[in-house]
């Protein structure tokens, strides 16, 4: 298939171009023709297999700025080298998704933002195409997490929020809660210790609202094994359970 500079556009010389190009460009032929030594950056229109490329090139293959628009709908503006979204740059899916932020060696690296056409995006740091280092995850009923990500998934020291009042703030691994934490639930009751594949898992201390405690061991997210409970007859704030405050 012929791919076709569309009549009369315009190189960075601001020359006029109406010609047929053939799929394999042999640009020092082409600008041998037109009697212009050709130069290290080409400002081109570049057609392949239905995909389309509006930007400068370097020795044949993408590099600084420019737009490539995919088959399926996703485009990508922003910067290139070695024929690789590499630098900053914007990516859109036809979901309504958009990315902005750093790109390297064509994957999301650096720090940028995500969101999605349902409403919940992401905004932080990037390794590798994947969710990596400190970042903001927020879902599109009011849920949202701030903290440390790895692989794609909370993991390390961070802090969720739900819409109703409920609060965790305290380890992660492969986005559960997996270590020490503390969980504030909607209902009043507090949970302090540990946690195992995102249950209440190891020795801590569970409150109650209405003062009641409990201090010891727990079992996928149970009070079971050594340990006892008590009954405090004073506001939270008074009793022995002044960590809860």
């Amino acid at each position: 298939m012929c791919c076709t500079l569309k009549p009369c556009e315009r190189t960075h010389t601001g020359r006029k171009l109406c010609l047929s190009i053939p799929p394999v460009l042999s640009y020092p032929l082409l600008f041998s023709s037109l009697h212009l030594t050709p130069p290290s950056l080409v400002f081109a229109i570049f057609f392949a297999a239905q995909s389309k490329y509006v930007g400068t090139l370097k020795d044949g293959v993408k590099a600084g700025k420019g737009t490539f628009t995919w088959a399926n709908g996703e485009v990508y503006k922003g910067q290139w080298k070695d024929d690789m979204r590499d630098g900053k740059g914007t990516h859109t899916w036809p979901s309504g998704a958009v990315y902005v932020g750093e790109f390297r060696k064509d994957k999301r690296h650096g720090q940028g933002k995500i969101t999605w056409g349902e409403g919940h995006y992401y905004e932080g740091g990037w390794v590798d195409d994947e969710r990596s280092g400190n970042g903001v995850f927020q879902w599109p009923d009011g849920e949202q997490y701030k903290g440390s990500f790895k692989a794609g998934g909370r993991s390390g020291e961070g802090r969720n929020v739900w819409p109703d009042g409920e609060v965790y703030a305290g380890a992660y691994k492969n986005d559960m809660r997996e270590g020490k934490g503390v969980h504030n639930f909607a209902n009043g009751d507090r949970y302090e210790g540990d946690f195992s594949l995102d249950r209440k898992h190891g020795n801590g201390i569970l409150a109650w609202a209405d003062g009641s405690v409990y201090e010891g061991e727990f079992r996928e997210d149970k009070a079971e094994g050594t340990g006892k409970k008590v009954r405090s007859y004073y506001p939270w704030h008074k009793s022995r359970c002044q960590w809860m405050r």
